[in-house]
Formats: structure tokens, sequence, C-alpha cells
């Protein structure tokens, strides 16, 4: 299980950014820690759009801090998996928290981790961040990289990356240039790549969704490359069926 392969302790705030599937992969790490009788909350630092009932047990949407978390405290005695926000938006989604509040979903009682996308991507396999981007509560613990290695040996340009010319930037590759295990690499641990805005005493690990056989091999490499750089605390390469930590 992928849950098996992080650094996870009771009440872990765990951010994800990057590209690639950070949603996926939240649901995916809330449903594997339920199984195991943890009590689990997702929210987000950004927009999302509403969970589906096979991915949370509630729903709550709440702006006032204080009543979120008393909801939030009463929700987790008869659900494992909560999901939070503060409001829906116009376009359909929801509005997250502000990053100062996640701190306080930790120390609710019966909590075993709360999972927090803080980026968004628009559906891209990679991206750079821009300005404002990412928005990483200063109380994670553990920020997860995404990355889809499908992107490997594919042109760089706005059909995989979102940010492209960022990415460009980051990594040295020219617009329809291949993307290399080396510049994946890069990207993941450039200060102003995915390793932008993550907190000094929090653990940084890599996780190359979608690692499939046709991919397994380079994404492979582009991990180890990142390992070689000292910046990471791992890296991991996954598929919806299967996870395996990197060496």
């Amino acid at each position: 299980m992928l849950s098996e392969l992080l650094p996870l302790k009771p009440g872990s705030i765990v951010a994800l950014v990057g590209a690639g599937g950070k949603t996926t992969t939240m649901y995916r790490l809330a449903a594997e820690l339920a199984a195991q009788g943890q009590r689990v909350i997702t929210t987000t630092t950004t927009h999302i759009f509403p969970p589906t009932p096979d991915q949370t047990g509630t729903l709550i949407i709440e702006p006032d801090r204080s009543l979120l978390m008393a909801q939030a405290s009463v929700a987790l005695q008869t659900h494992q998996r909560i999901s939070l926000a503060t409001a829906p938006t116009p376009e359909g989604k929801l509005r997250g928290l502000p990053p100062e509040w996640v701190a306080d979903l930790g120390q609710l009682p019966r909590i075993g981790a709360v999972f927090v996308e803080a980026d968004g991507a628009r559906g891209a396999m990679i991206k750079a961040p821009a300005d404002h981007e990412p928005v990483i509560p200063q109380s994670a613990d553990l920020v997860l990289l995404l990355a889809s290695a499908e992107a490997l040996g594919q042109p760089l340009s706005e059909a995989i990356a979102h940010r492209p010319e960022r990415v460009a930037a980051i990594t040295g590759l020219q617009p329809g240039e291949l993307i290399t295990p080396k510049a994946l690499a890069s990207l993941a641990t450039h200060e102003h790549g995915l390793l932008k805005k993550v907190p000094a005493s929090a653990a940084a690990v890599l996780v190359l969704t979608h690692a499939g056989e046709q991919f397994r091999r380079s994404a492979e490499e582009a991990a180890q490359l990142a390992l070689a750089s000292g910046r990471l605390s791992g890296a991991i390469l996954c598929t919806l069926e299967w996870a395996q930590a990197v060496s």
C-alpha cells in the first residue's frame, strides 16, 4: 500500500503539491488509512471539486473557524473519513481552508492523519509553481511532490505541463524538447520547482504516479537522480494498483 511507504505518524499533516494525480492520491491514502481503522480528514488550501460518496464519509462546509473545528470533531465520532471546505465557488468547486487553520485539524481527537491538497495543476502531468503557489500549511510535517511518469519522453508543451514556461526555466529545456529523467528530477528538487515553500521541518517525498511498465525504467532513473540531490526524504513509484519505494 502507498501509505505504508510514507513516514506517517498519528496526527500527521500531509500536503500534496505538483501534478499528475494529487486528488486521486489524497483520497487513496485516506481510504487506505480508514481501512486500517484510522480517522482521516481530507481538505485543500486552494479549490477542489466536491468529493464523491466513495471518497469521504461526510462533507462539512463551514466558513467559521471555530464552528468548522467543532463540527469536524463531532463528525469524527461517527465517520472515519471526513472532508472540509469553507464555501462553494461559482465554478462548482469548493473553497478550502486558510493554511493557518490546518494546524488545528491535527489536534482533533481520534485523528490519524490530515491530507491537504495544496496546489493546482488543471489536470496536467507536471507543473512548476507560479509566484503565489503552492499554498502549503506551515504545520505540514510531510509534503508529497507529485508528477506523472507519463510525461517522460514527451515534448514540453501545454499539452502535458501546467506553466510550461516555468518548467523550461527550471529544467533548462526548450519548448518541444523531450522530458528526460534528469529534467524531471531537476523539477522535483529545484527550490522554485516542487520543493518551493516546503517547510524546513517537513519531510519531502517524491511520488511519481502512472509509473506503469512503459515508464517504469525512466521513472526509476528520475527518482534515483532526485534522491541523489540529497534534498528528499524518499521517492516512490506508483500506479493505481501498486506502489514501490525507490532507493
